[in-house]
C-alpha cells in the first residue's frame, strides 16, 4: 500500500503533465515512478485536496 512518496520535484512535473507539455510516460519517468504511482499519486493528491 502507498503511504506517502516523497518526490522533490512533484508540483514541477505533475504541472508540466496537467498543461500537457509532457505525458504521463514522461511524467512518471521524470519522477522515477510508475505510470500507476502517478495516478494513485494524483487521485490521493485530490482527495486531501477536497476534504
Amino acid at each position: 500500500m502507498l503511504e506517502y512518496i516523497d518526490v522533490e520535484n512533484w508540483d514541477v512535473v505533475y504541472a508540466q503533465w496537467k498543461a500537457q507539455d509532457i505525458t504521463a510516460d514522461e511524467a512518471a519517468v521524470k519522477l522515477g515512478i510508475s505510470k500507476a504511482t502517478l495516478y494513485r499519486m494524483e487521485k490521493r493528491m485530490k482527495m486531501a485536496k477536497d476534504k
